[in-house]
């Protein structure tokens, strides 16, 4: 085995045993390392109209459930409220629940919309489009509506709406909810 090592450095033009081969060594070594230390790498990005169908749009009004601000995708999963503002139901009894994916945060932030811009039971409305995947209830967001009207402009039409110009004023930051619940 060592004869092949060292044949393998000669042909490489280092001599065996050599300053020049310990270095080298140590370097694929360290490589190796890094290699198997380093996490695994985030999926490609996807755009928008591959995702989306832009001639499926819809509008889904519900119960904020979650909201994730984080890149590379802000996510929003709503509670999907019917009639009589009750919660939508599924043929299992369960809540219809959508997921909404908006803009990273970076493009968001210049939207003025932050981390308390939307809380845990809030009623919104989402404007967007339909995933093309059959058989999921996720969207892209166009618009977020709160019930006091202001509205969250993501995309208009399918353009990217990326300029300060573009954003929604906000008036501020939604009020907590009064500890005796008010």
């Amino acid at each position: 085995m060592a004869g092949r090592a060292a044949q393998s450095q000669a042909s490489c033009g280092v001599a065996a045993g050599s300053r020049a081969g310990r270095v080298r060594r140590l370097g694929l070594a360290a490589l190796a390392a890094l290699a198997v230390a380093m996490p695994p790498s985030a999926p490609g990005h996807h755009s928008f109209r591959g995702e989306y169908d832009p001639n499926r749009p819809i509008a889904v009004r519900g119960a904020v459930v979650e909201f994730h601000y984080m890149n590379p995708h802000i996510l929003i999963v709503i509670d999907e409220i019917g009639d009589g503002d009750r919660p939508r139901l599924d043929a299992e009894g369960q809540p219809v629940r959508w997921t909404a994916e908006t803009h990273a945060v970076g493009p968001m932030r210049r939207r003025n919309f932050r981390s308390d811009s939307l809380r845990p039971g809030q009623i919104i409305t989402i404007r967007g489009w339909a995933s093309r995947r059959s058989g999921v209830r996720e969207m892209g967001v166009g618009r977020i509506v709160q019930e006091s009207g202001h509205e969250f402009i993501v995309r208009d039409g399918l353009r990217y709406v990326d300029r300060v110009r573009d954003a929604a004023p906000y008036p501020g930051r939604i009020p907590a909810p009064a500890p005796n619940g008010r």
